[in-house]
């Protein structure tokens, strides 16, 4: 008997606990409560095209004494094996390194607009960093 598949653990929490417990949950994981975002239909529809997950998140700070407010839109890439956890490492590693998979994340990443992406070490571009100016 197949044993069921998480999508992630945002998904297993939200389908299981009271919204109560959830905003708990997420509190003592995350700390402070974060505001999901709206992200742009384009970005929603390329993320859905390449068979990726897609979310955004305002994370709030103090005001600033010498400067005002800004916004900073950071893009984080986690990579996903599509095999069981316990496959051998090598296969892992052949899934791992498809460079078409890692950079079909950077266009809805240029869509939602994101000024700093970061890829995990692992993807086939090793750690990347890539900017945007003004955003």
């Amino acid at each position: 008997m197949a044993e069921p598949e998480w999508e992630s653990l945002e998904q297993c929490l939200e389908k299981h606990l009271p919204p109560a417990d959830l905003r708990e949950v997420k509190r003592l994981l995350y700390g402070k409560e974060t505001r999901k975002l709206d992200l742009p239909n384009q970005a929603l529809e390329s993320a859905a095209e390449g068979d990726f997950e897609l979310q955004g998140y305002a994370f709030e700070a103090a005001e600033e004494q010498l400067r005002g407010p800004r916004t900073v839109r950071v893009g984080l890439v986690q990579n996903r094996i599509p095999l069981p956890a316990d496959a051998p490492v090598a296969k892992q590693t052949v899934h791992l390194s498809s460079l078409k998979r890692s950079l079909g994340s950077l266009e809805p990443a240029a869509k939602a607009p994101t000024g700093l992406l970061l890829a995990e070490p692992g993807a086939h571009l090793g750690t990347s960093l890539a900017t945007t100016p003004g955003c």
